[in-house]
């Protein structure tokens, strides 16, 4: 009688053979009662559906690396979300509301980074445009003053702090205990209601100076 001896290889490639035969939904049962190799049932279930997540992520984001990122945190929230799977649904059902939600999360996140970075493009650009808005003289500084009193309190506020005080956004933020997208939002939104009244404000003296004889 002889005896086999099996290498350790050997005896760690035999669970991924048996594995690659099962069912996605035996996979999952045997990920969630933690049997033997149960980590390694795991990944050949991923592996089954790792290109279809790839081409989903591509298909909503249509950006690659951003896909791939994506795909890594749904295979990472499948992991801790799989014990709570109960099979009513086909896995493939289930894996598609994880990879829509995370695609979601990621392109709002994405896109608030967009605005966050064009907002603070144009509120530079202003700056560069309205040197004269931090020291008026004269008649254009009773203009100012006269402009900021048809303005919110709120307006009135980040604008003195940012052009009168030299606050940074990092610091209006602070001041104003508002998160820093929040503080460059209504800095814009405050330059571009400045801007507004002062055009309607100047074009009013105009006119009237025109009447006068």
């Amino acid at each position: 009688m002889s005896i086999q001896i099996r290498t350790p290889k050997q005896v760690e490639n035999r669970p991924q053979k048996t594995f690659n035969r099962l069912g996605d939904e035996q996979l999952i049962r045997h990920f969630q009662q933690r049997r033997r190799g149960y980590r390694a049932a795991f990944a050949t279930l991923i592996a089954r559906h790792r290109c279809w997540i790839l081409k989903v992520c591509l298909a909503r984001l249509h950006n690659h690396a951003d896909a791939q990122d994506v795909s890594q945190d749904v295979m990472l929230r499948v992991y801790q979300s799989l014990d709570r799977f109960e099979g009513r649904a086909n896995f493939r059902t289930w894996l598609s509301v994880i990879v829509k939600n995370q695609c979601t999360t990621f392109a709002v996140q994405r896109n608030r980074r967009i605005i966050s970075d064009h907002i603070e493009a144009l509120i530079l650009i202003q700056e560069e445009m309205q040197q004269g808005f931090r020291s008026p003289k004269g008649d254009d500084h009773e203009q100012v003053n006269e402009v900021l009193t048809h303005l919110s309190v709120q307006t009135q506020q980040v604008l003195d702090l940012r052009f009168f005080k030299d606050y940074t956004l990092e610091e209006i933020s602070n001041d104003l205990g508002i998160s820093l997208s929040a503080a460059k939002m209504r800095l814009y939104r405050g330059m571009e209601q400045f801007k507004s009244v002062y055009i309607t404000f100047t074009n009013d003296n105009v006119d009237l100076a025109s009447t006068n004889p």
